[in-house]
């Protein structure tokens, strides 16, 4: 018995591997963790906790509901607008979302494998503000594909952007599609998407590059 078990925990040390280290040693693995698919740009911003019934949780600002319909969306596309290139399908998974930036504004591009064709809505959720839509559950209510925003829940429609389970809160939403190996989202000029979606960025850590000093209490 005592071989055995030697002999299996050899198996372990000899097979081992960190998972978090193929990913940093690998170009294609990392960019599954990047902000956007299409830039490389980088949101910075420190996360600050928040003591909830015992546990340390992560404070998110509590910003004011956005009730009404969307600011802008596909219904008011004219003659200006124009499809945007916004990367290859292999950087978009599989039923789920990935984030964009387009001049300053964060959308939400989805390749929704329950209804074969690919959706663009803005990043943020109207109930918080919270830039997380492209991290949503994608998936059906009906015969309407539906994204699920990953705080609390709220569903919106992704071909019309209107709300599911609140009618008040609604999403500016884009046609968008695969040509020509790429991913484009038909999308106005970029000043008129600025003025209704853009949102500046946290300032935090971004004047250290990377050489703050960390407090030596983190609390995990």
């Amino acid at each position: 018995l005592c071989e055995e078990l030697d002999q299996r925990m050899q198996n372990q040390v000899d097979t081992y591997e960190c998972e978090w280290k193929k990913v940093v040693d690998s170009p294609e693995l990392r960019k599954k963790f990047r902000q956007f698919a299409n830039v490389d740009d980088t949101k910075f911003g420190d996360l600050e906790w928040s003591q909830q019934r015992k546990q340390k949780k992560i404070a998110v600002e509590d910003l004011p509901t956005i009730i009404g319909p969307a600011k802008i969306g596909k219904d008011k596309a004219d003659g200006t607008w124009h499809w945007v290139d916004v990367g290859s399908p292999d950087d978009f998974p599989k039923g789920g979302g990935f984030a964009v930036k387009v001049s300053s504004s964060e959308l939400a591009v989805y390749n929704h494998v329950g209804s074969g064709k690919w959706y663009a809505t803005q990043n943020s959720c109207p109930h918080k503000q919270l830039q997380v839509l492209s991290r949503g559950l994608i998936g059906m209510h009906g015969d309407v594909p539906k994204i699920a925003c990953p705080i609390h829940k709220n569903t919106y429609n992704l071909e019309t952007g209107k709300g599911i389970s609140n009618a008040g809160l609604n999403i500016a939403s884009f046609d968008a599609k695969v040509e020509g190996g790429r991913v484009l989202v038909h999308l106005p000029p970029d000043d008129v998407l600025d003025k209704a979606l853009a949102r500046q960025d946290p300032k935090g850590n971004s004047e250290c590059q990377g050489s703050c000093d960390l407090p030596k209490d983190l609390q995990w």
